[in-house]
């Protein structure tokens, strides 16, 4: 009903809003780590908004109905695009956010001492050294994963056991052409350390087993394996800022569809103009210059909602147009009961409307 409908200002700026909380939930709760509150909103909200819409549809309320249907699909992609933000780089930024940073780091401190570190820099003249450099592949996975490995060094000839290692994935050959990450660059000296269950991978213990073996090598009891960067902080910065630019453009190009689907779809789906009371009746008593007099109807001879005057005192003439309307105000006790309530005729009687009086 038209009491119940809604505008188009809301068909776009609903859904939009409610697309809007989701992201800025995730962007939250992926950086600081909320991932069950995270799951919570997607099972609370989406049945939710099911639920008014099967109530809408049950009360023939059609505008909310697609109301529902346009929040149900911004808050489907708002939980998509967080869901894949957060696996993406939200959790990797909470990660390095938890842990220690060290600086100025020398390549032979024992890695046992800084366990509890995300983000290293060493000193100055630091490098990776690619020359001793190995790459091994898993052969028993689908892909055939390389797990690349080389130490890190700073040239000093007394360096007893390798305590850092460079790493990364399909980015070496077997023996040389180590090329993950920053390496390479002059002015990367700094690596994020990975995760310990990055360290209890088997691809990468070989891969250091390896290259001790092939270079004759001795590893640290507990070596940490690091990703190359040149600017640690910056990265981690990074992936927050990112993340909040993703979401910026979503929001963007989300609030422009959605204002081209609502434009398009609301004058269909919208109310018609309420009739006027004489309208509805099918009959006005009221000519075009406001006198009374003539009794108009709505019947065939005009348009939907005009009233076609009649001779005064002659009955309305019932059409196919306005059967339906007489019949149900007749029911409904709309219509007075008598001709002479709205307008003197010839006979008081009560008029009566047949069927087949209808042609």
């Amino acid at each position: 009903t038209a009491s119940h409908s809604v505008n188009v200002v809301e068909l776009v700026l609903v859904p939009w809003l409610l697309m809007v909380v989701v992201l800025l939930s995730f962007l939250h709760g992926g950086a600081y780590g909320y991932y069950g509150s995270l799951v919570v909103i997607g099972a609370i909200l989406l049945p939710l908004i099911l639920l008014y819409i099967r109530y809408t549809y049950q009360q023939d309320r059609w505008t909310e109905v697609v109301l529902g249907i346009l929040c149900l699909i911004a808050s489907v992609i708002g939980l998509s695009v967080g869901s894949y933000a957060v696996l993406r780089s939200l959790s990797e930024y909470h990660r390095l956010s938890q842990g220690a940073s060290y600086n100025n780091v020398l390549p032979d401190e024992t890695g046992a001492g800084k366990l509890d570190a995300t983000a290293i820099t060493f000193t100055d003249w630091t490098f990776v050294d690619t020359s001793k450099s190995f790459g091994y592949v898993d052969i028993q996975q689908e892909a055939a994963t390389k797990y690349c490995i080389a130490p890190i060094s700073d040239g000093s000839s007394i360096q007893q056991r390798i305590q850092f290692w460079a790493v990364g994935v399909n980015c070496c050959q077997a023996r040389s052409g180590f090329s993950c990450f920053a390496n390479g660059q002059p002015s990367a000296h700094a690596g994020l350390v990975l995760p310990q269950d990055s360290h209890q991978s088997a691809g990468f213990k070989v891969a250091v087993r390896g290259a001790l073996a092939a270079y004759d090598l001795t590893a640290g009891d507990n070596y940490l394996l690091v990703e190359w960067h040149e600017d640690p902080v910056a990265y981690r910065k990074g992936l927050y800022d990112n993340t909040v630019m993703l979401f910026n453009i979503l929001g963007g190009v989300y609030f422009l569809i959605s204002a081209m689907v609502a434009c398009a779809v609301y004058p269909v789906l919208s109310p018609k103009a309420a009739a006027s009371p004489a309208g509805e009746l099918g009959f006005s008593t009221m000519s075009a210059s406001g006198a009374p007099g003539d009794i108009y109807s709505n019947n065939g001879g005009g348009t939907a909602g005009q009233a076609v005057p009649m001779k005064g005192g002659e009955a309305p003439r019932l059409t196919h147009q306005n059967l339906g309307v007489v019949e149900t105000n007749l029911e409904a006790g709309l219509i007075p009961q008598s001709a002479a309530e709205t307008q003197p005729l010839k006979s008081k009687k009560p008029a009566r409307f047949r069927k087949n009086d209808c042609c």
